[in-house]
Formats: structure tokens, C-alpha cells, sequence
């Protein structure tokens, strides 16, 4: 499958799919000159449709230029654009000439080196530290043999298994030698994967109410069915019975998932694994409608005990390859396939999972609290802050940032609505704290939570840029907020490592 990768905000034109397509190509320059023309008009028709500005921009007449979501965009012609998070300083040149030796993936150890990294950054917020902490790279052992196309991969990967709901936390990529393929065909080899894992332990049957018209009698004889259906032919039954099937909704579901993904332009390899799979399951007819299958699909989850984690990991992809369910949605029919996600709320999620595994108190502030009313009392205005600790002492208020800060001054590498937005949190904390400290009614509450100092935090992704910032040993105070100097709000900027 000829590939484009690309990190966020890269821009390219049709010079750079013509250099993708020229690796270990056959075809003349005219003729690959040719597909690279029609492949970028695909992808500027996809550009134009609505809203779909937040995926793709026009830069000048003839250039493209991705935006803040990673993901796979398949054209109808079968060329693919994979974008990557941008941790590094430089974009990608001509990213699929570079080596696509296979390297082992040890993710086990990655994800034990994240793990550590995440428990330093927690204790720092936590905790009155002066420096920030020393990372170790994740990337330590096997960076020079990767490039930054493979590690940005492994990085988004790594992202994905922390989302909820979702079947990448239980995918392993570290078999597929994820580095060399793209999203798309790494996300179809993890549903082949749990598929395959289905077939060996045993496809679900179950009881279904099946009416047919038969030449013998089998269960129940529908009186007013037969007589409509076989005044003629005497030698026939209209019967209605239960028989033991394995064309249940999640499985009709898997086999329509199957097709979708056979429409798809894939590597050889992977088309194999998947006519495979069809061939194995073609006794299963394909969902006749996706809405009431889903449904259904959803209440017997509950039945399936023996093959729960299969079903459950295929159940989730289903929907992702099914209803096109990822962190985005787009118009127009000049794409195959695209999923898409928002780095911000990956990186929220992300950042989320691990200080909450390394902070017992904290809470990923789901619910959205409404702050202001109209004068018809009806609420307004949302304030939700990603991360609260609260601790008998302090409240600390997180909020993340997919930014790349590259200035050292605070004034340059913040902006005005993130600022206000973490003093708008900072105040609602501050002030529901101090009121505690007061007479309510008839009762005076604890005069002890009123003490509670409130801290915020920007978070950041750690980048090549700003590795070596100064701006995490500074400590910054909302001037509103001095003025009461038993009550003062602080600011801080700390970066997340990520690589």
C-alpha cells in the first residue's frame, strides 16, 4: 500500500506523494507523475468538504497542510496520507525512503519506561519540588536504528492503549512490526487478530427464531403464512423454529467488517489474512442492518462469558471500521476510509491515565459543571479543568495542552485564552473553598478547607524544543489573587515526557 506519512501541521504537495510512489516502483515518471496528480486532487476535494478544514488546509495553491489530528486518510484510488504526532523538531522528508529494516518491539519495556517517567512528573506536581525531574528517553536503546517515522508511530500507539472503551488498550502491536506498517493496515491486523483468536476458541452460537418454507414439517406450522404462501404447493410447510446458529448479530456484524475492510486498498499480506477469514466464516451472511444489529449486538454482550474479551475487543472495532467511530467526523465522498483523531483530547486522555495511576486522589473531571446562569436561570457557560487532585492541603488543578512551546519567555509561549480559561478554574475552586470556611445557614462548616491552597498547572507535551526549557522552574501567582495573601493562586508550566 503506497504511503505518505507526514506530522502534524507538515505540509505537502504533489512532489511529495510522487516521491512516496517512486519507491520500489516500476512505472515510468510520466505515469507515476500522473497518479500523484489524481491522488492529491482527492485529497484537495476532501480538503473542501465541510468542516473538513480541521483535518486538512489548503497552503497556497498547490500544497496541503495537515492539522492538529493523527490518523490514516485512504483516497477512493487507494493512496493513503498517515499523519503523526510532532514531538520532533524537523518534518518528515521523504519518510518512506528512509530504512524500513524490521526492528523488535519490545513495548513491554517502553511501557514500563512511561510508566516511570509519568510516576517522576506526578511526584513534582505533587509535591513541592524546585526542578523538574530527569527523564529517561524512551526511546534510549533503540534510537539510533529508528527513525522519527517509527517513533512517532510507537508513540501514537502507545497514546491509544490508554483510551477506555476502546480496542486498542488490549491490541499487542509488538508483533506486527509496527514501524513498517501504517495506521490502517496495523488496525486491520488487530482486528484480524482478535478474530483469529475468536475462530480458535470457538464462533458463538446460539437459539435463533428462524421461519422458513420447507418441504418437510419442523417446528411450528404457521397456519395463515402456508396457506398464503403454499395454496399451490401442497408439498410444502411454512414453519417457524428455534435452531443453533452462528448467524447472531455480533457475528453478522464481524462478517459486514470483513467486507468493508476487503474494499479497502491493503498489502498483499493482509489480504490473504482477510480472504482467509471470509472463507472460514462464509456461512454467516453479512448484517442486513447495522443499527438494530448493533443493538442487539450491544445486550448480548452480556451473555458471552466464555468468548467476553474476544467479542468485546471485536465488538469495539466493528464500530470503528463500521460506524467510522474515532474523535472525529468528516464529510464527502472522495475518501475510502479515514480515522482520525484530535491530539488534544488524546493527549489529555493520556496524561489522565497515568497521573491518575500515580495519584489516587485525582479526578479526570468527566462531568461538566455549569457556572453561569441567564436571567431565565437556565446554565450557560461550561468550566471543566482536565485534572483535579484535591489533598487535605491544596488543590491542584491540571489542565493540558497539545502545544509545542519552543520560547523560554512565558508571555510568548502562553496564550491569552489558556490563561484565562486556568484562572476562570482557579477562582470557582478558590472561592467553593473559602465559602466552606464560612457560616452556611444555621451551620458553620469546617473552617479548615478555607486554608486550602489552590495551585494550577499547564501541561504540555515534552518536545525536542523545549527539553531544556527554564519555564518549569518558574513559578508564576494571579495578580487578582494577591491581594488576599492567605489565599494566593499559582501557576506553573510543566511538560509531559513523551519520548
Amino acid at each position: 500500500m503506497k504511503t505518505l506519512s507526514i506530522l502534524e501541521h507538515q505540509k505537502f504537495g504533489i512532489s511529495n506523494i510522487k516521491s512516496a510512489l517512486k519507491i520500489d516502483s516500476k512505472d515510468s515518471d510520466s505515469k507515476i507523475q500522473t497518479k500523484a496528480t489524481k491522488y492529491f486532487s482527492e485529497l484537495c476535494d476532501f480538503a473542501m468538504g465541510k468542516d473538513n478544514h480541521n483535518f486538512l488546509r489548503f497552503y497556497g495553491k498547490h500544497a496541503l497542510r495537515a492539522q492538529k489530528y493523527v490518523g490514516l486518510i485512504q483516497t477512493k484510488s487507494g493512496f493513503c496520507v498517515e499523519i503523526l504526532p510532532k514531538i520532533f523538531k524537523n518534518d518528515l522528508k521523504d519518510s518512506n525512503a528512509e530504512s524500513k529494516e524490521k526492528i523488535k518491539i519490545d513495548s513491554k519495556k517502553y511501557r514500563e519506561k512511561i510508566q516511570k517517567n509519568a510516576e517522576k512528573f506526578t511526584n513534582y506536581i505533587t509535591t513541592d519540588s524546585e526542578k523538574p525531574p530527569t527523564y529517561e528517553s524512551i526511546f534510549k536503546d533503540s534510537q539510533e536504528k529508528l527513525s522519527t517515522e517509527q517513533q512517532s508511530r510507537i508513540l501514537l500507539f502507545n497514546i491509544l492503549k490508554t483510551l477506555k472503551k476502546t480496542p486498542f488498550k488490549d491490541s499487542n502491536f509488538a508483533n506486527l512490526h509496527t514501524q513498517n506498517m501504517n495506521i490502517l493496515e496495523i488496525f486491520v491486523n488487530m482486528f484480524l487478530d482478535s478474530l483469529d483468536s475468536l475462530i480458535k476458541r470457538g464462533v458463538k452460537h446460539d437459539y435463533i427464531n428462524i421461519e422458513s418454507n420447507k418441504k418437510f414439517l419442523k417446528g411450528k406450522l404457521l397456519f395463515a403464512q402456508n396457506l398464503r404462501e403454499n395454496l399451490i404447493h401442497k408439498e410444502r410447510f411454512y414453519t417457524q423454529s428455534d435452531e443453533f446458529s452462528n448467524d447472531i448479530a455480533i457475528n453478522r456484524l464481524i462478517i459486514s467488517t470483513l467486507k468493508v475492510l476487503n474494499n479497502l486498498t491493503l498489502s498483499g499480506k493482509t489480504s490473504t489474512r482477510l480472504n482467509k477469514m471470509r472463507f472460514i466464516l462464509q456461512d454467516i451472511n453479512e448484517s442486513k442492518n447495522l443499527s438494530k444489529d448493533f443493538a442487539i449486538a450491544h445486550s448480548q454482550m452480556r451473555n458471552l462469558k466464555l468468548h467476553a474479551k474476544e467479542y468485546e475487543s471485536l465488538y469495539a472495532w466493528c464500530k470503528i471500521f463500521l460506524k467510522r467511530e474515532s474523535f472525529s467526523t468528516y464529510s464527502g465522498d472522495s475518501i475510502a476510509f479515514a480515522l482520525l483523531f484530535d491530539m488534544n483530547k488524546l493527549f489529555e486522555y493520556f496524561v489522565t491515565f497515568y497521573v491518575k495511576k500515580h495519584a489516587p486522589n485525582a479526578k479526570a473531571q468527566t462531568t461538566q459543571k455549569k457556572m453561569l446562569i441567564d436571567s431565565n436561570n437556565n446554565e450557560t457557560f461550561t468550566l471543566k479543568p482536565d485534572i483535579v487532585i484535591e489533598s487535605n492541603s491544596q488543590i491542584l488543578i491540571l489542565d493540558t495542552k497539545w502545544k509545542n512551546i519552543k520560547s523560554n519567555e512565558i508571555s510568548k509561549a502562553i496564550s491569552s485564552a489558556d490563561l484565562y480559561q486556568i484562572w476562570a478554574y482557579a477562582s470557582k475552586y478558590a472561592i467553593s473553598h473559602i465559602v466552606k470556611g464560612r457560616r452556611v445557614g444555621d451551620r458553620k462548616t469546617d473552617s479548615k478547607d478555607s486554608k486550602k491552597e489552590v495551585k494550577t498547572f499547564l501541561i504540555y507535551p515534552q518536545t525536542e524544543n523545549n527539553k531544556e526549557s527554564t519555564l518549569q522552574n518558574q513559578t508564576h501567582y494571579f495578580k487578582a489573587s494577591l491581594k488576599d495573601s492567605k489565599n494566593t493562586i499559582s501557576l506553573q508550566l510543566a511538560f509531559f515526557p513523551l519520548f
